[in-house]
């Protein structure tokens, strides 16, 4: 598993997609998890909403073999 950490906008998206193109990762995306969701921003969603979030993205990354995962 490679974990990405770093600002907004450092490239990690564009380094996972690279990742993902070159060795077939997969990716795991909690932003793209609260897309599919519904959630946006800060738009008055519930901490325990934004809580699954995490649950989610692990539960995701279970499901994939642990050498070929990536999650931002």
């Amino acid at each position: 598993m490679v974990l990405l950490c770093s600002y907004s906008f450092s490239g990690k998206s564009t380094l996972a997609a690279a990742l993902r193109d070159r060795c077939g990762a997969v990716v795991v995306c909690p932003d793209e998890i609260n897309v599919r969701r519904g959630l946006w921003g800060e738009d008055g969603v519930q901490d325990q909403e934004w809580g699954k979030t995490p649950e989610i993205a692990h539960a995701s990354w279970r499901r994939t073999s642990p050498e070929v995962s990536l999650w931002w």
